[in-house]
């Protein structure tokens, strides 16, 4: 089992997510309620480059697009790290299944820089 943990960036009203470790679906199923309860409907920075996600299959994407779909928020903006070949392969899956069922202005990054220099050019409405 992997783990998460959240950081809030006061000043900016932006939510980090940091996973870690060897991740399962329970992980992501995990963070999602709890991240709605504590944080609900904020900017997100989600970081993959601590975790692995050797145990995720294509159908366990599908199976996570779909329970996003329900309970993620929607019309935020979601930067997705993931620097590892694996990681940023599935997370790419996971955003281009979601496209259509999921309504947030998402991007995949390799490197924590560009999602938070994206995650502003979003919020000033530049991109």
């Amino acid at each position: 089992m992997g783990s998460f943990k959240f950081t809030l960036d006061p000043n900016r009203n932006l939510l980090y997510t940091q996973y870690f470790g060897v991740l399962e679906v329970e992980d992501f199923t995990a963070c999602v309620a709890q991240g709605n309860a504590q944080y609900p409907g904020l900017d997100s920075i989600v970081d993959f480059t601590e975790a692995s996600m050797v145990n995720i299959s294509q159908q366990d994407i599908a199976s996570l697009v779909q329970f996003a779909t329900l309970h993620e928020p929607k019309n935020i903006n979601a930067a997705l790290v993931a620097a590892g070949h694996l990681e940023f392969g599935l997370v790419r899956m996971f955003d281009s299944r979601a496209n259509t069922t999921l309504p947030q202005n998402r991007a995949v990054f390799r490197s924590l820089e560009e999602a938070e220099q994206w995650m502003d050019e979003q919020r000033k409405g530049v991109g």
